[in-house]
């Protein structure tokens, strides 16, 4: 899954949870409804994600940007 500028835009105005976690789907990544969950909500109270973060959203295989 490539995470770039553009992700993480649309990610940042992902709505809820579920939004988020169609956007990772849409970039055929996976993720479970309670681990969308929680990096939403880190997402909504930081405005950034956190290494760990990416590599969940990527399913552990992180593309070059």
């Amino acid at each position: 899954m490539l995470i770039n500028n553009e992700f993480l835009e649309q990610a940042k105005a992902a709505k809820t949870a579920e939004e988020f976690r169609a956007l990772v789907k849409a970039g055929h990544g996976e993720l479970s409804a309670e681990k969308a969950e929680q990096i939403w909500a880190r997402l909504r109270a930081s405005n950034e994600l956190s290494d760990d973060d990416l590599h969940d959203i990527a399913g552990g295989m992180i593309s070059p940007r």
